[in-house]
């Protein structure tokens, strides 16, 4: 295991360097392609450097939104922040496997150099544990004078991470042995959990019933010994890589060509009736992707539909039965309004989306010159376009019937602004489906391996990040928000539409 561990921490350092470099290389800061050792390894540490920084700044933004939750609901006191902290984390646990959890380490390790996949899951799923548990207690000594715990407290809490976490891998992976499905496509038993645990938090607060550092302590040595049988059981398992491939969909994921028997009948028998009714083979190559890629472009998206409808609704319930709630939302959600612009711009999947669109897709495509001719790529990017944008519209359409919903009961009148809210977000969702779809054409930000992206978008994507972040404490006028919104998005679509059929043809192509 310890042999395993050093040779993918080789590979992951070499990735890490080369992509550094060619990051660096397409900003024009470095131009000599013979480099000496030291300005490798300069680069190299870099490169560690920010992961570091990005790993501790991760888990610091998990404590600090908990802390602001619970600060903005009632006030702060830290017994409400450790049940809060150790139901998230039970149920982080759960939908949150290594083990089952896809990754280009993965794809580099155990199908590219054939590691012994036994071996390479073992060292990544513990290591990980390990520098997780390790970055949580520094963000806790570094939060700590806002969360004000004690150190046995922390280090409790830190201890329960880990255990949890040993016990949550061991669960999904008998999960996935028993079912041969993983825990967050059973779309029911997912719902059921969560919600179980939010009424767990929710009933434990309104009784005050806290979690002492005597019952951390019992908590503690349950998991413990549920974490020894997770890691026998773990370390029984010898068919991980039949598990990889299965997961990891990974039949297509080569080179996005090879079909299952059931896709090629669903697909000719599609086509059959394309062929009677529409004439535009664009829309079918495109629909053959969505309808391949169903399971992680629309079974996140409904969840998360679900998701804000069921706490919507729960808000609007505690509303009409408690005027102090009432009270809070009328103060708070017209001073936080703009926070629903950053939502919106994470629950866009859009990102995530481009990245299977090449190597699912594109990376073979544009082998052939057909696919990078004109007409070509107008039409599939406006059928992309169109169909992303109404996959990204499901719940953004939710927020926007119940924020709008919430306005009136909080005693908005009924006038344009509040009717102009749903259209507001729609083309805000619209604009960053659009945008994200605009810089995978004209930046094309992976490599021939898929394994490399362009800092340029990067920088762009925190950029945008930065702007919505500054727009929270932003006051201005609802209309005049729309006024400027609605405008700038329409335009923006329009330009971005123009400049892919204009640029496309010679920035849309494999990058070596």
């Amino acid at each position: 295991m310890i042999k395993n561990l050093v040779l993918q921490n080789k590979v992951s350092n070499r990735v890490l360097l080369n992509t550094r470099l060619y990051q660096l290389r397409k900003l024009g800061l470095l131009k000599d392609t013979n480099l000496s050792s030291f300005v490798k390894k300069i680069v190299f540490i870099s490169g560690i450097f920010t992961n570091l920084i990005k790993n501790i700044l991760t888990k610091l933004l998990y404590l600090i939104t908990i802390y602001f939750i619970i600060d903005k609901i009632t006030t702060y006191n830290p017994s409400i922040f450790i049940n809060s902290y150790i139901f998230l984390a039970l149920f982080g646990a759960i939908i949150n496997s290594k083990i089952l959890k896809t990754s280009k380490s993965k794809y580099h390790n155990v199908i590219l150099l054939n590691m012994d996949c036994k071996s390479f899951t073992i060292s990544d799923v513990f290591s990980s544990i390990v520098f997780g548990t390790i970055f949580q207690f520094i963000t806790f000594i570094i939060f700590n004078s806002y969360l004000k715990l004690s150190f046995s407290t922390i280090i409790l809490l830190t201890i329960f991470y880990m255990t949890i976490k040993i016990v949550g891998e061991g669960f999904n992976i008998l999960y996935y042995k028993k079912t041969n499905k993983t825990f967050l496509t059973n779309t029911v038993l997912y719902f059921t959990v969560l919600g179980l645990i939010f009424l767990s938090l929710i009933l434990t607060s309104v009784f005050k019933v806290y979690i002492s550092n005597q019952i951390l302590i019992y908590s503690v040595i349950i998991l413990s010994v549920l974490s020894i049988f997770s890691i026998v059981y773990i370390f029984s398992i010898d068919n991980y890589k039949h598990i990889y491939k299965r997961v990891m969909n990974l039949g297509s994921y080569s080179d996005g060509t090879q079909l299952s028997r059931e896709e090629v009948y669903s697909i000719n028998k599609e086509y059959a009736t394309h062929v009677k009714y529409n004439k535009n083979p664009y829309k079918y190559f495109n629909n053959i992707f969505i309808k391949r890629h169903s399971k992680i472009l629309l079974k996140p998206i409904v969840r998360e539909t679900i998701l804000i409808s069921i706490l919507a609704l729960i808000l609007i319930i505690f509303m009409f039965n408690n005027n102090e709630v009432m009270g809070e939302v009328r103060k708070y959600l017209p001073e936080y309004f703009n926070v629903l612009f950053l939502i919106i711009h994470i629950l866009n999947k859009s990102y995530m989306v481009t990245e299977s669109m090449f190597t699912n897709c594109d990376r073979s495509m544009l082998t052939y010159d057909f696919y990078k001719e004109k007409e070509v790529i107008n039409n599939i990017f406006k059928e992309r376009l169109k169909s992303l944008i109404k996959i990204n519209c499901l719940p953004i359409i939710a927020i926007s019937v119940f924020v709008t919903t919430i306005l009136i009961i909080c005693g908005y009148k009924l006038n344009i602004e509040l009717f102009l809210i749903p259209f507001m977000f729609i083309c805000l969702s619209a604009f960053f489906t659009t945008y994200h779809l605009m810089m995978y054409y004209l930046l094309q930000p992976y490599d021939k391996d898929s394994n490399v992206k362009d800092l340029k978008a990067q920088i762009l994507n925190m950029i945008i990040t930065f702007i919505l972040l500054f727009m929270i404490k932003f006051k201005i006028k609802l209309f005049i928000l729309e006024m400027i919104i609605i405008p700038i998005s329409l335009i923006y679509i329009g330009i971005s539409i123009y400049l892919v059929r204009k640029k496309a043809t010679n920035t849309f192509k494999i990058k070596h």
